[in-house]
């Protein structure tokens, strides 16, 4: 390890990166026409989580040369289900109240699905319509990861020297893209492809492998060189920002192009982001990232994740239309912001500070996960 260890204090950057993902789902939630590939603001959410879960890990096997798993898990729960639940409990009182016995019959199921993390495999095995909670296959995703991903890092770190575990790390992310590239050219269906955690784990990796090389003795001389081409760097930072704009406006979900290549380069201009805002300390480009609406959106991005599609759907019955027009994307947006910063200030943030006591989530990482 060299002798300035790399620290993560809370960046607000990372938040308004987090701000840019949730808006483009946003757009293409409510049908913007120049934002259909708006789906890959979740790839962006991978990298993240990828980056801030595997730092946190890192500082924690640092301290005290093991991961408690147990409190980790307590500490995960403790993050996503407050808000995970509030959503289930509007969701399932509307469908009580208004829908069909059918309708409610499979809204319980899917929120069964929902509460086990499995509703990614459900979608791209194609079981059963998840009805309001298609949207929950990147939580699915994302737990599934965090359930295997601290036994991985620990055992790796336990047999082998940092550098390697980089390299191992990173050989499992390519592999998750070639296993992509492979099922898509043989003909296996987008939901396959796209839902599938064996196939969606390249972005995850891509962050815990920037992670890894920040908290090895590379982080350093990297820090050195990017201050040095500081022009350079924001440079790229601006091209990075432009390749995801780019993806948002082009990718289609039903073209293979997307799965081979867009999310790749999604995933790459997110990594080169995180790595430009942790280690430059200001630019017009960071600056831009730490707009306070734009901060505050990232913030509460989980609760407005969980929450906007299904006050769409409620709004979509009440206002007797058959899609998403823009009134009921306009009184949804408000809607579901309104309710994710209550659940934010009066749940989330109240939950959260139980997590200190379960453990190492460290002073110095106070960036909110997902």
């Amino acid at each position: 390890m060299s002798d300035e260890k790399f620290r993560l204090p809370y960046t607000p950057a990372l938040d308004g990166i987090r701000g840019i993902a949730i808006l483009l789902v946003l757009g293409m939630h409510t049908q913007i026409a120049f934002l259909q590939g708006g789906f890959i603001g979740v790839e962006v959410f991978f990298v993240l989580s990828g980056f801030l879960i595997t730092t946190i890990l890192l500082k924690e096997f640092d301290t005290s040369g093991r991961i408690d798993f147990r409190n980790f898990y307590i500490r995960r729960f403790l993050r996503l289900f407050p808000a995970l639940i509030l959503m289930l409990i509007v969701l399932n009182t509307f469908t009580l109240l208004f829908q069909t016995s059918e309708i409610q019959t499979a809204a319980l199921k899917g929120s069964l699905v929902t509460l086990f993390y499995l509703s990614n495999w459900v979608r791209a095995l194609n079981l059963f319509d998840l009805v309001y909670l298609q949207h929950t296959w990147s939580l699915a995703i994302e737990e599934q990861f965090y359930i295997i991903f601290p036994l991985l890092l620990t055992t790796l770190l336990r047999l082998f020297s940092q550098k390697r575990v980089i390299l191992i790390i990173a050989g499992l992310s390519l592999f998750s893209w070639l296993w992509r590239v492979v099922l898509t050219s043989q003909g296996a269906t987008m939901a396959r492809v796209n839902f599938g955690l064996d196939t969606r784990l390249d972005g995850l990796l891509m962050g815990c492998v920037l992670a890894l090389v920040l908290a090895s003795t590379a982080y350093r001389p990297l820090k050195q060189v990017m201050r040095r081409v500081r022009y350079f760097a924001s440079f790229l930072a601006l091209g990075a920002c432009c390749t995801i704009l780019y993806c948002a406006i082009t990718a289609n979900e039903a073209h293979a192009l997307t799965y081979e290549i867009m999310l790749s380069l999604v995933s790459s201009s997110t990594c080169f982001l995180i790595l430009y805002v942790v280690t430059i300390e200001s630019s017009p480009i960071k600056s831009i990232l730490e707009f306070k609406p734009l901060v505050l959106i990232g913030k509460i991005s989980y609760g407005f994740y969980l929450l906007h599609w299904v006050f769409f759907n409620i709004l979509v019955y009440f206002f007797r239309v058959s899609t998403i027009t823009p009134g009921v994307a306009a009184a949804g947006t408000a809607i579901a912001f309104a309710a994710s910063l209550l659940s934010y200030q009066l749940i989330e943030r109240p939950v959260l500070r139980l997590k200190s006591r379960f453990g190492s989530y460290t002073k110095e990482i106070v960036q909110r996960q997902p």
